[in-house]
């Protein structure tokens, strides 16, 4: 790859309604969430969770008052499901490769039928690794991994392995009664750690059906501390310590709170470990466990990019988020040098570059 090139550590597919009844297992197949049409909408339905409108979710590119809570799947950008028209819009947009993330099937986490909740992502995760297919070197496919059962989740990732997909989309707050240091879970972070394989922690991605707030915009404002409180799990309670190989992304929840939050967890460490116990069987401070083993990507932050040597050069990554509401398609180069202009050319390179194709093993 191009070492000059850009590539995208957050993008999605927008998925066709023929994911789940051409790919699920045979005896889910009266089950499988599909688009219904209704009216002028079309409405993405799965079993055990609400009725969705596939509205707003694939208009990267248009006027934000032209945004629709209602509409057809096909209104769409058409990259977000078609890879020929994807790798077009790519070098429309001067964009070498993405790290593909899905949109409809973020809401699969919330399933309360296991067996179901996991018939439906490996259909996901089996028509992923088809539509990277078309350029392997270009489309880097994500799994999704449920991690309610240690051997299913095992399963679940020498599958993603097996069909070449380079990473894996965990639920971004595990549940109440299982947080993510439960020794439950570490037999999945060994594997992982053994397979080099990073997780991903996307917002929007929680395993519970709990909202704060019916109101999307406050949603939508607060999720940076629903990652910070699970990265914060990981790091305090010695996840990292054990597994030191082990890689974590903040994903689509920008940087520019990083430095605060490292300053914050270094002096709740500093403080508050000795008389709480959380905390003292750590090595090394919680911003060395970050900027060794955590990584974050953004879109147009830049006071995030001013702050990137608090935040940890080598820990964030530029990403498109193409074709979502929030994406810079297809001005990316345009809105990176607006970000970049006052940052050294090696910098901005492995920002842009060099991390992702490191973390993701592009050549």
């Amino acid at each position: 790859m191009d070492s000059t090139a850009v590539v995208s550590a957050d993008s999605h597919v927008y998925e066709p309604g023929n994911v789940w009844t051409d790919h699920i297992d045979p005896e889910f197949r009266d089950r499988a969430p599909h688009l219904e049409r209704r009216g002028d909408k079309d409405i993405f339905l799965i079993e055990g969770i609400e009725d969705r409108s596939v509205g707003a979710q694939a208009v990267a590119g248009r006027d934000p008052r032209d945004f629709k809570k209602d509409a057809r799947h096909e209104e769409g950008l058409r990259g977000g499901w078609d890879p020929q028209a994807r790798l077009q819009d790519m070098d429309l947009d001067g964009v070498a490769a993405e790290v593909i993330y899905p949109t409809l099937a973020f809401t699969m986490f919330r399933i309360p039928d296991l067996a179901y909740r996991t018939a439906c992502m490996d259909a996901y995760n089996r028509w992923m690794a088809e539509f990277c297919s078309t350029a392997k070197d270009r489309l880097i496919g994500l799994a999704l991994i449920t991690l309610h059962d240690m051997d299913t989740a095992k399963r679940q990732l020498d599958d993603a392995l097996r069909l070449g997909l380079r990473g894996v989309c965990i639920t971004a707050m595990a549940p109440d009664d299982r947080p993510f240091f439960h020794e439950g879970y570490e037999p999945f972070w060994a594997a992982a750690q053994e397979a080099g394989i990073p997780l991903s922690l996307h917002v929007f991605t929680e395993s519970s059906g709990k909202v704060e707030s019916p109101d999307f915009m406050v949603r939508y404002s607060l999720v940076p501390s629903r990652i910070q409180k699970s990265l914060t799990t990981f790091i305090s309670y010695g996840v990292l310590e054990k597994f030191p190989g082990l890689k974590l992304i903040s994903v689509e929840v920008d940087i520019g709170w990083i430095p605060t939050y490292l300053q914050r967890i270094d002096h709740a460490f500093e403080r508050h470990r000795h008389w709480t116990g959380t905390g003292q069987r750590l090595t090394l401070k919680p911003s060395e466990y970050f900027h060794r083993q955590i990584y974050a990507t953004f879109m147009n932050d830049r006071a995030g990019v001013q702050l990137r040597h608090e935040a940890g050069v080598n820990n964030i990554m530029w990403s498109s988020d193409y074709p979502h509401a929030d994406s810079t398609w297809p001005r990316s180069q345009e809105i990176i040098d607006a970000q970049f202009h006052d940052v050294p050319e090696a910098e901005r390179r492995r920002i842009v570059h060099d991390n992702a194709s490191e973390l993701y093993g592009l050549s």
